[in-house]
C-alpha cells in the first residue's frame, strides 16, 4: 500500500450524479444498484434469510458483470479496494486450505465465507461502476432500525425474549444488540450526508439512532453495549481538529462520563454490570464457575489449551476437540460448560477459529477485520466528502464487529457474514473512486 496522501491532496468522492448512476458514461442498470443495496439492508432485522439471499443474488450478478463488461475489469480497481476484496476472500481460502490439510471437507463451514467472497466480487463491481449508496443508506439504515423496533416491541415478540431481555424470532440478545448498535451509530454519521440536509432527514436519522440505542440497552447484552463507546469515540473525533492529543483525551473522557451517566440512570445497566462484577468475584474466588462470565472464562481457557496443543492447523472444522483430548483443563469441565461448548462454541471469534484452523484460522480473522479497519481508517482521515463519510461508516462497522468478537462469535451465523460483507462492499466502493490512488 502506498503512503497516505496529505489531507489537502486527498481525492474527493465522485460527483453524486455519477456515483448514483446518473452520469452519461454509466449504463442504466447502475441507477438501480444503490437502491438494490438499500433494499437488501432495510428488512435485515425483520425478514430472516432476506439478506443472505440478497448477497448471493448481488454477488452472482457482480461476478457475471465483471466477466462480461469490459469497463469493469478487476485489475483497474484502486489498490485499497483490491486489498479489501482480498480480505473478504481470506476466510474462504484459508478455511479451504485448513480443511485440505486435515483431509476433510465440511460444506457447512463454507456458508459464511462464501457470502464474504461474493461480497468481494460485489465490492469490485460497485467500485468500478462508481456506485455511491450513501444517499440511499440515509433512508435504508434508519428504516432498518425502526423496523427492528417495530418487531421486537410488538406484543407477540415477548415469546422470544430471554427473561425479559429483547430478542427477535431469529436474533438472540447478543446478536441483536451488536447489530442494532452498529446500524444506529451509522445513522448518526449519516447526518452528515450533504444532500439530506433538510430537517425531516435529520429527524429520521436521530430517531433511528435513539431507537437503536434503546433497543440495544433493552437487550441487556453487555457484549453489544461495548460497541457503543467505541462508535461514540469515533463520532467525537471525526473532525481533524479533534484528533490532537488533548482533544482525543477530552473525547475519551467525555465517553467515560457518558457511560457513567448511563449507568446511573438505567436500572438495566446497573443490574447487568452488577451481575458481571459478581460473576468475576465468584469465578476467581472459586465459589462458582457456572455463571454467565464464569462459563466464558472457562471456555476461553479450554480454547487456548486446544490451540496450544495444535497451533499450526488446529483440530479441523468437523467438530471441536472432545474433553478427553484436553487433559490440561479437565478440572474446568462442568455440565454447564460442556453444554455451552457443544451448542455455542467458545464465545470468542478469535479463539474459536484458532481451535478450528490454528494459525490459519487466526490469520483469516486478522485479515478479515484488520485490513478493513486500517483502510477505512485511512479513508476517514484522508478523504473528503462522501468518500470520508463512507470511511467512517466502514470504521463503525468493523470496529463494532472487532469489539464484539472478544466475547462472542460474530461470523458463526450466515446472516452475520452476509451483513458484514455487504456493508464492507457498499462502504468500500463509496470510499474510493476508480481514479483514487490513496
Amino acid at each position: 500500500m502506498k503512503t497516505p496522501l496529505p489531507r489537502k491532496a486527498a481525492v474527493p468522492s465522485a460527483p453524486l450524479s455519477d456515483a448514483m448512476g446518473h452520469g452519461a458514461a454509466l449504463s442504466p442498470g447502475s441507477r438501480v444498484l444503490p437502491w438494490a443495496l438499500g433494499a437488501a439492508v432495510a428488512p435485515y432485522f425483520v425478514l430472516r434469510g432476506w439478506l443472505n439471499a440478497a448477497v448471493v443474488a448481488l454477488g452472482l450478478a457482480a461476478v457475471l458483470g465483471l466477466m462480461l463488461d469490459r469497463r469493469t475489469r478487476a485489475w483497474r480497481a484502486a489498490p485499497p479496494v483490491v486489498w479489501l476484496a482480498c480480505a473478504l476472500c481470506a476466510p474462504l481460502v484459508l478455511t479451504l486450505l485448513a480443511q485440505l490439510l486435515h483431509g476433510e471437507l465440511v460444506p457447512r463451514r463454507f456458508d459464511g465465507p462464501a457470502r464474504l467472497a461474493l461480497s468481494a466480487a460485489l465490492l469490485l463491481w460497485l467500485h468500478l461502476r462508481r456506485i455511491d449508496w450513501l444517499e440511499v443508506a440515509g433512508l435504508a439504515l434508519p428504516v432498518a432500525v425502526l423496523g427492528c423496533a417495530a418487531v421486537v416491541f410488538a406484543p407477540a415478540a415477548a415469546q422470544f425474549y430471554w427473561d425479559g431481555r429483547l430478542a427477535s424470532y431469529f436474533m438472540d440478545p447478543l446478536m441483536l444488540s451488536q447489530h442494532v448498535a452498529i446500524v444506529a451509530f451509522m445513522c448518526l454519521f449519516l447526518l452528515e450526508v450533504p444532500e439530506q440536509h433538510k430537517p425531516a432527514w435529520k429527524l429520521l436519522k436521530l430517531l433511528a439512532f435513539a431507537t437503536g440505542v434503546l433497543v440495544a440497552l433493552r437487550t441487556g447484552s453487555r457484549t453489544g453495549w461495548v460497541v457503543m463507546p467505541v462508535a461514540a469515540l469515533l463520532w467525537i473525533t471525526r473532525s481533524p481538529s479533534r484528533r490532537q492529543p488533548r482533544a482525543l483525551a477530552l473525547g475519551a473522557a467525555g465517553v467515560v462520563v457518558a457511560c457513567v451517566l448511563a449507568y446511573l440512570s438505567s436500572t438495566i445497566i446497573q443490574e447487568r454490570v452488577g451481575d458481571a462484577v459478581e460473576d468475576v468475584r465468584l469465578y476467581f474466588s472459586g465459589a462458582s464457575t457456572d455463571t454467565s462470565l464464569g462459563i466464558r472464562f472457562s471456555l476461553f481457557r479450554i480454547a487456548w489449551e486446544a490451540f496450544s496443543l495444535k497451533p499450526l492447523v488446529g483440530w479441523g472444522y468437523a467438530q471441536l476437540p472432545p474433553p478427553q483430548a484436553l487433559p490440561g483443563v479437565e478440572h474446568l469441565w462442568t455440565p454447564a460448560v460442556h453444554s455451552y461448548y457443544v451448542s455455542a462454541g467458545v464465545h470468542n471469534e478469535w479463539l474459536q477459529n484458532m481451535v478450528y484452523g490454528g494459525l490459519l484460522g487466526l490469520a483469516s480473522r486478522l485479515l478479515l477485520l484488520g485490513v478493513p479497519l486500517v483502510l477505512f481508517g485511512r479513508a476517514a482521515w484522508h478523504h473528503e466528502g462522501h468518500a470520508r463519510l463512507a470511511g467512517y461508516l466502514g470504521l463503525v462497522l468493523v470496529a463494532g464487529y472487532a469489539a464484539a468478537s472478544m466475547s462472542s462469535e460474530v461470523f458463526n451465523m450466515v446472516y452475520l457474514s452476509a451483513f458484514y460483507g455487504l456493508l464492507v462492499a457498499a462502504c468500500g466502493a463509496a470510499a474510493w473512486s476508480p481514479s483514487s490512488s490513496s
